[in-house]
């Protein structure tokens, strides 16, 4: 299918509900499809809110006292050795190895489901599923490897999670995500399997599954010394591909919970929404993702290249749909982040002795949303059928988009940083073995390393 067909409007109207791909496992999936069908069975609405107030308040809390709250003895900071570097990039490459399965299998599963109609039972091995299962028990080696460096060694609980507290961290998130699981459960119990892709545990799900994502991002980065800013092909580590490969795969998921609804044509879960929501969520999520992946490896061309792989994942999968289930999917979001990346890398490539001035911060996140905005507004207007961008649209799109660009870059900005920083030492000079090549190192474990810290922000 040529590409300029993909981008054309799609004016029929797609099965009901098409393009909510849920960030869902077959666990989820099996909670939606077991739900009640008499109102007067479901618990009431109250339960679901509780349960998710009372999951959320009880993971933070623990989180805070496990890594945050004071200690009588602070935990000593050492540096990594060899084992606990290549374990970290491993445990990196679980996390976009599982989330790339999931991508995979998530749509694929759907798509088997709308073209066959198969009940549940009848598909728990079929393909699709087998992945969404490879993604769920890498999720168990996640939780299964972090709690078990927290709780092995001496010491006690809180200072076993603070000797390497990303590893940690990660195994605790990933518990977390299988501790939502009942939670989804009520919910779908109390409003019903029609529940949006948007819904309030779902997004809170999504969130989880983010955060898992960026401690892969910090442990795939810290198995290198943090560098100065440098163009994106300059002595480019595997440790950098990994953390914009999971990056990818998180603004998949994002787009395809956000923003999927709106471009395929007449979706009835979006055509009571204000239209500026869709370009103003577009550039909410493509502002975060841009700078964490800025900030985060330090590199001029970082933003671009992770919005191209978004885009060249996403057309054949169009296409498919297109064929399979016609006249499918418009494209859309996806290619919108493109340009807007392009005049951000552009835009830092151009300050170079400048890059952490307010001035630069600002400005390239002004310059972010005016480039996507100019570009969505009247791309929208032919190619998609909703939203009907008219005048009022166009402005309100400005007025939220602008404010909200700015603090999703800031918010980015920050993590990025956070990210690019987490899990290394911070000594001058810190023994590390990097003579594996997927540290990007050649010096063996008996040569010292220097760490430039005081260069860390230029």
């Amino acid at each position: 299918m040529p590409f300029a067909a993909l981008l054309t409007p799609a004016t029929a109207s797609p099965m009901p509900g098409a393009g909510q791909l849920l960030l869902s496992t077959a666990l989820l999936d099996l909670s939606a499809q077991s739900a009640p069908t008499l109102p007067s069975a479901r618990p009431p609405e109250w339960a679901g809110w509780l349960g998710l107030f009372i999951l959320i308040a009880a993971v933070s809390l623990l989180a805070w006292w496990l890594l945050a709250s004071p200690l009588a003895r602070p935990a000593e900071r050492v540096a990594p050795t060899e084992h606990v570097l290549r374990m970290r990039f491993l445990m990196a490459a679980v996390v976009l190895l599982g989330g790339l399965l999931l991508r995979v299998g998530a749509p694929w599963d759907e798509l088997w489901h709308r073209l066959s109609g198969v009940p549940f039972g009848e598909d728990l091995l079929w393909p699709p599923h087998l992945l969404m299962y490879a993604s769920i028990a890498l999720s168990f080696l996640l939780v299964g490897y972090g709690l078990s460096v927290a709780l092995g060694g001496g010491g006690g609980l809180r200072e076993g999670f603070r000797r390497e507290p990303l590893l940690a961290l990660l195994g605790l998130l990933s518990a977390y995500g299988f501790a939502f699981i009942p939670v989804d459960i009520v919910w779908h119990q109390v409003i019903g399997p029609d529940l949006m892709a948007e819904s309030p545990p779902h997004v809170v799900g999504a969130l989880s599954g983010t955060a898992v994502a960026l401690t892969g991002v910090a442990l795939a980065l810290s198995t290198a010394p943090r560098p100065v800013w440098r163009g994106f092909l300059n002595r480019l580590r595997p440790g950098d591909a990994v953390a914009l490969g999971i990056l990818v795969v998180q603004c998949l998921s994002w787009l395809q919970l956000m923003t999927t609804g709106w471009e395929w044509a007449a979706d009835r879960s979006v055509l009571s929404r204000p239209g500026w929501m869709y370009p103003v969520t577009v550039l909410v999520i493509g502002a975060a993702v841009s700078h964490v992946a800025l900030y985060s490896t330090r590199r001029m061309g970082a933003a671009t290249a992770v919005a191209l792989v978004i885009l060249a994942a996403h057309v054949p999968a169009v296409a498919v749909y297109r064929l399979l289930l016609p006249p499918g999917p418009a494209i859309a979001a996806h290619l919108l982040l493109v340009p807007a990346a392009v005049s951000l890398d552009v835009w830092y490539s151009l300050r170079r002795g400048d890059r952490i001035a307010r001035t630069t911060l600002w400005g390239g996140a002004v310059l972010y949303a005016a480039v996507l905005l100019a570009v969505a507004i009247p791309y929208i207007a032919r190619a998609m059928t909703v939203p009907v961008v008219d005048s009022a649209t166009a402005f309100l799109s400005v007025a939220v988009g602008l404010p909200a660009a700015l603090v999703a870059s800031l918010l980015g900005t920050r993590v990025g940083a956070w990210l690019a920083a987490a899990g290394r030492p911070p000594a001058t000079e810190t023994a590390m073995a990097v003579a594996h090549p997927a540290y990007g190192g050649v010096e063996s474990a008996s040569h010292r390393t220097r760490f430039v810290q005081k260069e860390d922000y230029q």
